[in-house]
């Protein structure tokens, strides 16, 4: 009687989530439980489907709210997988989701880690002229996107590419990434490097007075984020309109009182397109400042 295949739980969402989630179904996976996002009906759905891959599979397929709930993660640990990997997974994975499954717990970031840890990576690295970026497996830890390396993949950011360009060579990268690093985990030889991320010297203390969101109005980006907040919310644009008007404190306390019921992660998925459309922005002076201290 043979072994029982490698299993594992799947958090993914996006191209890059149903690319890799392909490999794992083709390398003869178990994957018992696919975990993803309910598409949000004010969002421009460009990408490829996680749920219809499942689906198409037989997976099991769940859109929890909250995915670090303690009855979710007894659910999943039930289950008694292997692996837990995400895949552009849009919420955080506390430490008692990641320990869910015995063998670890992976992610694939749209960067060349350690450089562009955190969101929108391919966005920063467009906005900061670099000319490659790629994308990395590694182990998942508390912190985000700080764990050991187990592979990454370069791409080439050509000189007029758009962002959907570079995504869509970021997605193929990392399905190859995928694909090579699989059977190294699999039968335990994979070689797991550290990262360097050099926080003694990198990191400055930036003090924020206000909330993000009113800062990027301040900095001149009020139009914009009009636009996109009413794309969401079509019927607010009263609410909008005197949140802005107030000025300092109260005008940070309004806008970030009318964000309560936005999706941050759709809105800024939404601000990057019109961005990359070429829609005119300007980084806040203390965002710029942190990036420039932070970025490897």
């Amino acid at each position: 009687m043979g072994s029982s295949p490698t299993s594992a739980i799947v958090f993914a969402y996006h191209n890059v989530g149903v690319a890799c989630l392909k490999e794992l179904i083709t390398q003869g996976v178990d994957v018992r439980c696919v975990v993803t996002h309910t598409d949000n009906p004010t969002e421009n759905i460009w990408f490829e489907s996680v749920a219809a891959l499942a689906n198409a599979h037989q997976i099991r397929t769940v859109t929890p709210d909250d995915p670090n709930t303690v009855e979710f993660i007894a659910e999943l640990a039930r289950l008694e997988a292997d692996f837990l990997f995400s895949f552009y997974y849009r919420h955080m994975l506390k430490p008692a989701m990641l320990g869910a499954v015995t063998r670890g717990a992976f992610n694939m970031h749209g960067s060349l880690l350690p450089k562009y840890r955190g969101r929108v990576p391919i966005n920063w690295a467009i906005i900061k002229g670099e000319t490659e970026t790629g994308a990395t497996l590694h182990e998942m830890v508390e912190m985000p996107d700080a764990g050991r390396i187990v592979d990454q993949q370069a791409v080439r950011i050509g000189a007029d590419e758009t962002a959907k360009e570079v995504f869509d060579k970021v997605t193929v990268a990392a399905a190859a990434v995928m694909r090579r690093s699989l059977p190294a985990l699999i039968d335990g030889t994979a070689s797991l490097v550290a990262q360097d991320l050099g926080a003694a010297d990198a990191c400055t203390v930036v003090v924020n007075d206000y909330s993000l969101e009113s800062e990027l109005v301040r900095a001149g980006n009020g139009p914009l984020l009009r636009e996109v907040y009413l794309a969401m919310h079509p019927r607010s644009a009263a609410k909008w309109d005197a949140a802005v008007a107030l000025a300092g404190e109260a005008q940070a306390q309004a806008i970030q009182k009318i964000f309560a019921a936005t999706r941050k992660g759709d809105f800024a998925q939404l601000l990057a397109k019109r961005i990359d459309e070429d829609a005119a922005f300007t980084v806040p002076g203390y965002i710029k400042d942190a990036i420039d201290a932070l970025v490897v």
